[in-house]
């Protein structure tokens, strides 16, 4: 399922006139008398340096890295350029780079990556052709109180009569945290915080919350052709590329069958819910159907995609608002603390 996007207005690039101005010349030795900035260049998936790298573009002058990956790039004055990094054996990488700046550490994917799988995965039908994701750890919301399918454009759904076990909830928790640091590759070790919430019987629910993926259990699921299905998992992005919330909607009589079952279905539908397209160019956890858990490949695919921006496209091209030697935000893990709460109803139902 597709959530419907609320687009954001996209905030103007200011860039130097360096960027867009002509073809990229050929890279030409630093004079020693301009504005620099230096990245070593590595490997995506091994950090290891990559040797017989440079960077191309326009009125930027640039070294060939040697054993240690190190790139000098020189210009005549002060901005940021457009510069597409290259080596033997690695994907051309397009970013936007500050001159002058401090050293910054820019890695390549080998040519040898299955990019058409990491395509479908990452950039794939969900997400118009980019790569979407979450910038901060969520916060995981479960409702307790199990919902009745409708067909409902705002996700306001009447709550059931049944409700999910302590030892359910427990099992539901373990399964999304175990998806969210495997689907992140680390980045995110934890959710922000896990809250439980309780809605009355016969009351209207309405499930979306900024900054959190919500997962509910739903009697009768059904897909956007009118099919019963397992699950869906949507999310809410702006026009940046930035997951903004999310929903994961668990079919209930799905999810009775066996723990190992259940598990894979919510980890699939929490891969929709971080951004993630179905997979059909091989095996993998986001297959349409009976995909199982994360395989190798899979998780290699998660690696590259953690050091990626939101709205990266293929085959490695950073958007224009991206400047990759820009100091990145301060962030700080922290142990989420699980809270319970009741759903206040938006409308009651007699």
């Amino acid at each position: 399922m597709i959530w419907m996007h609320r687009c954001l207005p996209a905030a103007a690039a200011l860039l130097s006139c360096a960027i867009g101005c002509g073809d990229d010349p050929t890279p030409t030795a630093p004079t020693g008398s301009g504005q620099t900035a230096s990245v070593r260049v590595v490997g995506t998936l091994t950090d290891q340096p990559v040797s017989g790298a440079s960077a191309n573009g326009a009125a930027v002058r640039s070294t060939r890295s040697a054993g240690d990956g190190l790139v000098t790039l020189e210009t005549s004055s002060s901005g940021r350029y457009a510069v597409s990094v290259t080596a033997p054996q690695f994907v051309t990488r397009q970013t936007t780079l500050a001159i002058p700046a401090s050293e910054a550490r820019l890695d390549l994917i080998a040519s040898s990556f299955d990019m058409a799988a990491f395509d479908q995965m990452f950039r794939g039908a969900t997400s118009a052709g980019r790569l979407i994701k979450w910038t901060a750890a969520p916060a995981l919301v479960v409702q307790r109180t199990g919902l009745l399918w409708a067909n409902s454009p705002d996700d306001r759904y009447l709550a059931d009569n049944e409700q999910w076990t302590d030892a359910d909830i427990e099992g539901v928790i373990a399964d999304f945290t175990f998806g969210l640091v495997t689907i992140s590759a680390g980045v995110f070790p934890a959710f922000s915080a896990i809250r439980i919430e309780q809605a009355a019987a016969g009351t209207m629910v309405t499930v979306p919350q900024t900054g959190a993926i919500v997962v509910a259990r739903y009697r009768a699921l059904r897909g956007p052709s009118g099919d019963r299905i397992g699950g869906l998992g949507a999310t809410n992005t702006d026009a940046v590329g930035v997951i903004r919330g999310a929903v994961v909607k668990i079919d209930r009589d799905s999810e009775l069958g066996s723990p190992a079952s259940a598990r894979r279905l919510r980890v699939h539908e929490l891969g929709h819910a971080l951004g993630l397209s179905h997979v059909t160019a091989r095996a993998s956890f986001m297959a349409p159907s009976n995909g199982g858990l994360p395989n190798d490949a899979d998780m290699e695919a998660c690696r590259v995609a953690a050091r990626r921006p939101p709205g990266s496209r293929s085959p490695d091209v950073d958007p224009a608002n991206f400047v990759l030697n820009a100091a990145p935000p301060v962030s700080r893990a922290a142990t989420p603390s699980v809270a319970s709460s009741t759903t206040r109803p938006t409308r009651s139902v007699s």
